[in-house]
């Protein structure tokens, strides 16, 4: 095109030249609800454009300016962002399924919390003869939603492109998972090139849940959700850390203390090995007595958790074994802690 940093402001002027751009100056202009599949934005400064429920499959922006531009519950299927500006650009509720970005800023950016991908999308060149539900480039369409639900495929009469919309079968709703997982794995890849390490870490969050959620039932989906979501958080939630190791000590300062009740040899002795002194937490023991021994089991759990001792408090019978037993998953629970501590330092 020869229409070097031409100043553009009239949506209709622009789609008459569509749908490749080139050096233009297309700020402020509304493209909502537009088929803008396949368009091509090249050095072009679309600073407050709104692109929301617009479809941009296949569409790329190559160095641009999208400050402040809106791409909300927008198609962007396909869709490649390279070497832009995407401050303050808005991406909530966008479907982002299969989008792509490289070397973009993205200061204050928002993805949104929902990761929307609609339906599954196939293209493949058809004949002249051939076209049905032509849609030229520029046509208004209704919602994404409604967009996919009217129609099955489409035929862009601009390219002989037709777009077929696919529903993953339900045997296979482990795909949507996959695909979200992927839309989170590349926000959080944009979000650490940029330096914002706290953005990036939720997306990383989300990946890892996502990319559980596809995995099929059993024993593999079962250990990463345990070991790597409820004890800490996949890396990110310290405090999920802090709080599985609290837990763990209440967990076994309640087995400490209800070991008596199976076994009178069992328990927690103060002194050394007087057995007659073993915590009961019966209905025979007073309420203050009760407490007490709360209170000293909760200790003792504390100090086998750490690996601690001060010989205070003894364990005795079955209570040896589970003190060793704690003393394992107590080392296991500080590793969490301190790796999710130091890494979230590291990234300061």
């Amino acid at each position: 095109m020869n229409s070097k940093n031409k100043i553009m402001t009239n949506v209709a002027d622009v789609l008459a030249v569509g749908p490749h751009y080139t050096e233009l100056i297309l700020e402020n202009i509304d493209f909502s609800s537009l088929a803008l599949v396949g368009a091509r934005f090249e050095k072009c400064s679309l600073r407050h454009c709104k692109f929301s429920d617009s479809d941009l499959s296949y569409a790329r922006f190559v160095d641009c300016d999208l400050y402040c531009a809106n791409f909300e519950k927008a198609m962007l299927y396909a869709c490649w962002f390279r070497d832009g500006d995407l401050t303050k650009a808005v991406f909530k509720d966008a479907y982002m399924s299969g989008m792509r970005m490289s070397n973009v800023d993205v200061t204050h950016t928002d993805f949104g919390k929902d990761i929307q991908l609609g339906k599954n999308r196939k293209s493949d060149l058809v004949a002249p003869g051939q076209l049905e539900n032509v849609i030229s480039f520029g046509a208004t369409i209704v919602s994404i939603a409604e967009y996919e639900k009217s129609q099955k495929s489409i035929v862009l009469n601009n390219f002989y492109l037709r777009i077929s919309f696919r529903d993953d079968p339900q045997s296979e709703t482990w795909r949507q998972f996959r695909r979200k997982s992927e839309v989170c794995k590349l926000v959080k890849r944009v979000f650490l090139e940029n330096g914002y390490f706290e953005k990036g870490m939720e997306f990383y969050r989300d990946e890892r849940v996502y990319g559980r959620k596809s995995m099929p039932l059993g024993f593999k989906r079962a250990f990463d959700w345990i070991f790597g979501d409820c004890l800490w958080g996949y890396g990110v939630g310290w405090h999920k850390a802090v709080i599985s190791f609290m837990i763990s000590v209440a967990f076994f300062a309640f087995i400490y203390l209800l070991l008596p009740s199976f076994d009178v040899s069992s328990g927690l002795s103060l002194g050394n090995g007087n057995k007659n002194a073993i915590m009961q937490f019966n209905s025979s023991t007073s309420c203050a007595d009760k407490i007490h021994n709360v209170l000293y089991g909760c200790y003792f759990s504390l100090l086998t958790s750490t690996t601690a001792s001060f010989g205070d408090i003894m364990p005795e019978g079955w209570a040896k074994l589970v003190a060793a037993i704690q003393i394992s998953c107590g080392l296991v629970l500080i590793s969490l802690l301190v790796a999710s501590i130091a890494k979230r330092i590291a990234n300061v």
